[in-house]
């Protein structure tokens, strides 16, 4: 009989077979695609009012979609589906009672950490050793190594960070090596329990299979799971690779969408400001004969820069191609267009950002799937609150005896 990770994870693929022209058509220009044009979700999706559009991507779209007495039953349907399927259970402990004295980290990581070390722990006191895979600069590491009473070891490609982590750790019980999981050897053996908080994209998958081979215990915490070496993000579960689960990188990058009006860095309002600008550099770009693909106007520019304004990335963008500075006439009427584009796409696009929440279980439900089938008890489970982290989903394993 298949485990309820298994069960969970065909769900989610079926839904995945059914809207696939849906998470593969991301709405890059004003133009009703074809996959909410066939499906009669235009009307709807362009008549919202902007307090509308603002409240969906706040609650969430699937929330929105499967609550509004409007919407077409073929989109309330999807939404309800959505959000049955993507419920994840807490994986036991959000107390954070227990204090850290973590002064050098931000107060978003300190709760992270706190929680997954208490949800942990009963895993922890079961193994030998702690192994960080992607450590960074070893607040988990030695976290770990004081509240759990283990040997830590904490792996980082990054010799700057390595040495930072280990001057840190003077006074703890841990080590800390350079380790790059693409090209170097993961010494892991059984009774270890290895760990990621916030392992990016591809760093997961490897530091996962990995430890299947070392049958040790594993607990992974999702993170930028676009950051894949090829094209796309192949299953690593054979039920998945039966299934033909392919995500393609622009599809994995759905995944990174949260539905909050406060995010990680900056409130939605002006997250959706810095889209609007990067929109306007766009059709700047374009005015001028320069050939882009989606994505292409910010190529040498730090994304965060939109934040900062038009103007001023439209200039860096210019000078990066050897063209002449925008006029102030190219500025107001790229911006002008903007406006208006943007208003359009961004309602066309809420349809598909409804599934960015099952792109990401899809990914981590794929996990799940290769540890049960290598023969492990396995939960996937929030571990923190979405506020603290829109990337809260655990995958947590160990070998049955």
């Amino acid at each position: 009989m298949p485990s309820d990770v298994l069960r969970q994870f065909d769900e989610v693929l079926r839904i995945l077979l059914e809207v696939r022209d849906i998470i593969g058509g991301r709405v890059h220009d004003p133009v009703v695609p074809a996959w909410c044009a066939s499906r009669g979700w235009t009307d709807l999706v362009l008549s919202l009012s902007r307090e509308q559009v603002t409240d969906c991507e706040t609650t969430g779209p699937a929330a929105w979609f499967a609550a509004c007495r409007d919407a077409p039953e073929s989109l309330r349907s999807v939404a309800r589906r959505v959000q049955q399927a993507v419920a994840m259970p807490d994986l036991g402990s959000r107390a954070l009672h227990r204090q850290l004295i973590m002064t050098s980290v931000r107060e978003r990581k300190r709760i992270q950490i706190r929680a997954l070390v208490e949800s942990l722990r009963p895993l922890a006191m079961r193994s030998v050793r702690v192994v960080d895979v992607g450590c960074g600069a070893g607040h988990l590491t030695r976290i770990v190594a004081e509240q759990w009473g283990r040997d830590a070891v904490g792996l980082e490609r990054n010799h700057d960070l390595v040495a930072q982590a280990a001057e840190l750790a003077r006074l703890a019980q841990v080590e800390f090596h350079v380790c790059d999981v693409f090209e170097d050897d993961i010494d892991l053996h059984a009774g270890d329990l290895v760990v990621g908080l916030h392992a990016c994209g591809e760093v997961a998958d490897v530091a996962l299979a990995a430890a299947v081979r070392a049958r040790a215990s594993a607990a992974f915490v999702s993170c930028c799971q676009q950051k894949v070496r090829g094209a796309s993000r192949p299953a690593i579960s054979r039920h998945g690779r039966d299934a033909g689960l392919v995500l393609s990188r622009e599809v994995l990058g759905l995944s990174n969408l949260s539905s909050r009006a406060m995010g990680v860095e900056v409130p939605l309002q002006d997250t959706m400001a810095a889209r609007r600008v990067r929109l306007a550099l766009r059709v700047l770009l374009r005015a001028r004969g320069v050939a882009l693909n989606p994505g292409d106007e910010m190529r040498g520019i730090n994304r965060r820069r939109a934040r900062k304004g038009f103007e001023a990335i439209a200039a860096d963008a210019m000078r990066l191609r050897g063209l002449p500075s925008p006029t102030a006439a190219e500025i107001r009427d790229s911006e002008a267009t903007a406006r208006e584009q943007f208003d359009v796409i961004r309602r066309l696009s809420l349809p598909r950002n409804m599934l960015a929440r099952l792109v990401e279980c899809a990914i981590v439900l794929d996990r799940a799937a290769l540890l049960d089938e290598h023969g492990y008890d396995v939960v996937v489970a929030t571990v923190f609150d979405q506020e603290v982290s829109p990337r809260n989903l655990a995958v947590v394993g160990q070998p049955r005896t």
